[in-house]
């Protein structure tokens, strides 16, 4: 009798140890499926659209321009990033991109203009030449990543518009859409200042219209966007 009760009462130690063991397991399991992972990013692979697809890009590390607006208007900034590259990148693609230049992200920009007649630096202005370009740059940050592949420039190769006196409007164009600089030259201080905006005319799916707003304030040594 007393051996067949020790049996007995090992047997219920296993079985209670083999339940607990399996619901730890399932707990574990359950638990770990639930958790968000350590570092999620929006940015995995970079999906160009047509804009950008095929084009050699060109070497942006000394761009000597830059978008910016103040950091109250953070939000408002990303979002008209998101909406400039939209003719390219979905914007769950797109990363942290500071509008004051934080961690190294921003939009910067370069290029080369010049006049068909007059002259930048004689006060009297002029015609746009058509052939005049802008190359537009962001680069967005991602917490806890690196070797993400960097954002497609935006190249702009065609242009019109006109300077007249220290005043300059500037419509730099493609077949996917348009930015435009309006703004100061400051001939003293060798600066060229203003407000860019954007018209994107289709999405990154090819749906339409495309997005529009005003991207921010611009800053840009005179003679490093100008033939001076």
């Amino acid at each position: 009798m007393v051996t067949g009760k020790g049996f007995d009462m090992g047997q219920g130690k296993n079985a209670a140890n083999a339940m607990t063991a399996m619901l730890l397991t399932l707990m574990v399991g359950f638990l770990a499926a639930c958790s968000p992972p350590e570092s999620r990013s929006p940015v995995v692979v970079r999906a160009v659209g047509p804009r950008t697809q095929g084009q050699a890009q060109p070497d942006t590390s000394n761009l000597p321009g830059r978008i910016y607006s103040s950091a109250s208007y953070q939000h408002a900034f990303e979002e008209a990033v998101k909406g400039l590259l939209s003719t390219d990148i979905r914007p769950e693609y797109i990363g942290y991109v500071s509008a004051t230049g934080e961690n190294g992200s921003g939009v910067f920009f370069g290029g080369q203009v010049r006049l068909v007649n007059g002259s930048i630096t004689s006060g009297f202005g002029g015609t746009i030449a058509n052939d005049s370009h802008i190359i537009i740059q962001v680069r967005d940050y991602i917490p806890n990543m690196s070797n993400v592949p960097i954002l497609p420039a935006i190249q702009l190769r065609a242009a019109q518009g006109q300077v007249s006196g220290n005043y300059a409007q500037i419509v730099f164009y493609d077949g996917y859409g348009m930015v435009q600089l309006t703004g100061y030259i400051d001939i003293q201080r060798q600066l060229f200042t203003g407000i860019v905006k954007y018209d994107n005319y289709v999405l990154y799916d090819g749906s339409r219209p495309g997005a529009a707003g005003t991207l921010g304030d611009f800053s840009i040594p005179l003679c490093s966007f100008f033939a001076c």
